[in-house]
């Protein structure tokens, strides 16, 4: 029978303790996914209204919310990683993390589709693979014909390796989905965020 965690009885009390202590504070963990989710649903909404506008007038504001959607979707990632690390949840064991009903992780990599069918889709040459980070437009590419090849989304190498480990991340968790539905169909145990408006945060800085 699989476990959450090797802590003892007392530690969870431990840890439930600090937990309330930090959320006291607003620096608990849970605070963190919450926050992070609320800031990427409201990004995902800038966006939604962007694909209404002229592409040749808005390419700089897309491109904009675009680098801006990658930090922060990097930012819910990394805090569910420290979520479950901090939890001591099994590194074999998920558990989703919920919102309106949803696995969160799973669905991140379908929200944007609007923007692939939209003219800007066109414009930024996505292709039929999930791209939840962008890294298409930051490789060099000619965008229009004769012209120099361009990054759209510029990547620092420090970015770019905390990004492949937020995709492994993602890619463990799937398959442990995957198991876990095929082994133990009942199972109903997830974090169920009940996300609310919360102050947009800076996520340039995660380190």
């Amino acid at each position: 029978m699989k476990t959450f965690s090797i802590l003892p009885p007392k530690a969870y009390v431990q840890a439930l303790s600090d937990e309330i202590n930090n959320l006291v504070k607003n620096t608990a963990i849970t605070q963190k996914v919450i926050t992070a989710i609320n800031n990427r649903e409201q990004c995902i909404a800038n966006l939604y209204q962007m694909t209404s506008e002229n592409i040749n007038t808005a390419q700089e504001q897309v491109l904009k919310i675009l680098e801006e959607l990658r930090l922060i979707s990097l930012a819910v990632v990394e805090n569910v990683m420290k979520l479950k690390e901090q939890l001591n949840i099994h590194e074999n064991l998920k558990i989703p993390i919920l919102h309106k009903g949803k696995d969160y992780l799973a669905e991140m990599s379908n929200d944007i589709e609007f923007l692939r069918e939209s003219a800007f889709g066109t414009w930024l040459n996505f292709s039929g693979k999930s791209d939840l980070f962008f890294l298409s437009l930051s490789r060099p590419v000619k965008y229009q014909f004769g012209a120099e090849p361009q990054k759209l989304l510029p990547i620092t190498p420090v970015m770019l390796e905390r990004i492949k480990k937020a995709e492994n991340f993602l890619i463990n968790e799937h398959l442990l989905a995957v198991t876990q539905k095929e082994n133990a169909p009942t199972q109903k145990l997830a974090f169920n965020l009940q996300v609310q408006r919360l102050p947009m945060a800076n996520y340039t800085n995660l380190n």
